[in-house]
């Protein structure tokens, strides 16, 4: 784009050294400058707005591929979660019934034997 925009300036430059020594060329070479200015610019115009229209698609797709990342993400933490809750849950309930049993074998071993007698 600068490497355009440079090259107008150059035919500018250029095209005013011409008219300066060819005064009787002016308005044609004026008109030629013009008309290649009038172009260029076009021309530049017509890349920004593909360039915009390029990039406002390829955000678009990017903002979706994170809403979806985030969706999975978050149903992976929701899985995990649940699992883990489960786990716990077992856990619990497997250390209650071992301390039981280990109260109940202590409750047997402490109490006193019985006389015989």
């Amino acid at each position: 784009m600068a490497r355009g925009l440079g090259m107008v300036v150059s035919s500018l430059a250029f095209a005013l050294a011409a008219n300066a020594a060819e005064p009787a060329k002016e308005e044609g070479t004026v008109a030629k400058v013009e008309a290649a200015a009038s172009t260029a610019a076009t021309k530049t115009g017509r890349a920004i707005k593909k360039g915009a229209v390029k990039t406002e698609a390829a955000v678009e797709r990017g903002a979706k591929a994170v809403k979806r990342g985030a969706t999975k993400t978050g149903e992976a933490i929701k899985h995990g979660a649940e699992k883990t809750g489960e786990g716990v849950g077992k856990g619990v309930s497997k250390t209650g019934e071992v301390i039981k049993k280990g109260g109940d074998k202590l409750q047997e071993t402490a109490k006193p034997a019985s006389n015989p007698g």
